[in-house]
């Protein structure tokens, strides 16, 4: 099996199967597979082609390992004419007489299609018992591991001794007679009957319990019997349009005329892919609107995408870590998500209004004084307070003496 290629001529072999044989343990690669009786034929290849049949042989196949072993002809008719049989031993795969109590005539011995070499099966060796702590492989009938010490005889009775008896209450650890835990008191054999015993029956309106022969309730007079029957049969089918009930193989509804068949179908196919901005209907992999040309890449990401932070008294589109905004000076508070209320209460405005003719205003910077004969047309735009006749930047909001409301001026 194999063949052999020089420079593109020499000699290949082709398997043709003709009859399986069945699913057997395969003593080559130990797994379980199926069998198979293959035609191999071994032709001249001329620059990799196959051409002329040098001879054909017979071989019974893996199909897991493709492994396998030649068969003379006569077994081969034997096989096919089931006057002899396969059969997978310990020391490989037989083909022996119908009947017969001897094995076969010939051992297995293997063969790679893919290499053309073989080897002769050795005898399946049973799987040698391991240490359960270091899993270090160990001789037949050891007491111990030679590795780490385990003694295997007590983990092996550790392992096939039950579970000891525990208390349901505390948990401690119970002999197999005890009646009463010696720690808590739990009474063990109440306990299992009440764990054993059925729950009660009970009505399904009053919650009254009832015996279990019961047909009424003795305190609501419910009718169990035909309330059992409610619940057990299944609920009736009714048409989607009209509610009216139907017969479980009909097609139509004999009130409405719906076609139910066509509703089942529109009901379970999934919703069509629409455009955001005219609603006309696209196919999935569309990338723009055949009707209004949006671009639906574009619209995704920019759905996707987080909304920006702004300024929650004018607005403006603010940066993630700003601390002003950079259009009316609102402080933002270090969270980063909400203004500092730096308008001063009613109490403070009084005391402000009380004290603002006795206490010299203060200068601060970006302020002026407001003089009698100040022409406004001269001066640029900016805020003052009418109380205190300060002037301030056009983007501060409050005066800073009074607390009051700055105008334009």
């Amino acid at each position: 099996m194999g063949g052999f290629t020089i420079n593109g001529c020499g000699a290949t072999d082709k398997f043709t199967p003709i009859k399986s044989l069945g699913t057997f343990s395969c003593p080559g690669c130990g797994n379980v597979a199926e069998f198979t009786l293959d035609e191999v034929k071994r032709k001249i290849k001329v620059f990799y082609i196959p051409t002329a049949t040098l001879s054909i042989k017979y071989a019974i196949m893996c199909k897991r390992c493709e492994r396998g072993r030649f068969i003379e002809e006569h077994e081969k008719n034997g096989i096919l004419n089931g006057t002899m049989i396969v059969e997978a031993t310990k020391d490989g795969i037989e083909v022996k007489s119908k009947g017969s109590a001897s094995p076969g005539v010939r051992r297995f011995t293997e063969h790679s299609q893919s290499t053309g070499t073989s080897v002769t099966a050795a005898s399946s060796a049973a799987s040698s018992p391991t240490c359960p702590d270091c899993g270090c492989e160990l001789q037949e009938g050891a007491m111990f591991c030679w590795k780490c010490g385990c003694n295997l005889s007590e983990r092996a009775a550790a392992e096939e001794a039950p579970s000891p008896r525990t208390c349901p209450d505390c948990g401690c650890e119970l002999q197999e007679t005890a009646m009463f835990c010696w720690k808590c008191g739990c009474n063990l054999s109440e306990r299992a009957a009440a764990e054993e015993a059925p729950s009660p029956r009970t009505c399904p309106d009053c919650g009254c319990e009832l015996t279990e022969d019961a047909l009424f309730c003795l305190q609501c007079g419910c009718n169990l019997s035909e309330r059992t029957a409610a619940q057990e049969a299944p609920s009736p089918r009714t048409c989607p349009d009209c509610g009216c009930e139907l017969t479980e193989d009909a097609m139509f509804c004999l009130q409405c005329g719906c076609n139910l068949s066509e509703r089942a179908a529109a009901e379970e196919a999934p919703s069509p892919r629409t455009c955001p901005d005219c609603g006309c209907e696209l196919a999935e992999d569309a990338l723009f609107c055949l009707q209004c040309g949006c671009n639906l890449s574009e619209r995704t990401a920019a759905e996707e995408a987080p909304s920006p932070r702004t300024c929650p008294d004018c607005g403006c589109e603010l940066a993630e870590d700003a601390l002003f905004c950079l259009q009316c000076g609102k402080k933002l508070s270090p969270d980063l998500t909400s203004p500092v209320d730096d308008s001063p209460s009613d109490q403070q405005a009084e005391e402000a209004d009380s004290t603002a003719e006795e206490k010299p205003p203060v200068r601060m910077q970006n302020e002026q004084k407001l003089l009698p004969d100040t022409d406004f047309s001269a001066i640029p735009r900016k805020k003052f307070c009418p109380k205190c006749n300060m002037f301030y930047v056009k983007t501060k909001v409050s005066c800073t003496v009074c607390g009051g409301e700055l105008t334009l001026a």
